[in-house]
């Protein structure tokens, strides 16, 4: 069963809120806000690389390594070709924003794909 892109955006656009209304709940501090988009980030690296480059924040030429750290989130979805699949990823990121190792986060959740 799939989702209709408009109800892809919908989804994804709830578990966003839902990420910035823990902060701003106090259910998270902003070291969890950062460490969730940084997972995201991580697990999506050659979208986040071209988001860099292409908002100049990393130089096209940088070692094809760097990803030139976090991107907007909308951003990131929306270069995403699998947006279900991204939107459980975003999820498995929030649900780990504690951890004191985000980069194991972010290759267990592409390993898990």
């Amino acid at each position: 069963m799939s989702n209709s892109p408009e109800e892809l955006q919908i989804e994804f656009e709830k578990l966003y809120q839902y990420l910035s209304d823990s902060l701003d709940n106090g259910l998270i501090k902003g070291d969890h806000y950062d460490c969730a988009q940084y997972i995201i980030s991580k697990a999506y690296p050659e979208e986040t690389r071209e988001i860099n480059i292409d908002e100049g924040n990393l130089d096209e030429d940088a070692d094809s390594s760097e990803i030139g750290g976090t991107v907007m989130l909308d951003m990131l979805f929306e270069v995403v070709e699998d947006k279900a699949t991204f939107i459980s990823d975003f999820r498995k990121a929030i649900d780990n924003c504690r951890t004191w190792n985000p980069d194991e986060v972010a290759q267990e959740i592409i390993n898990s794909r």
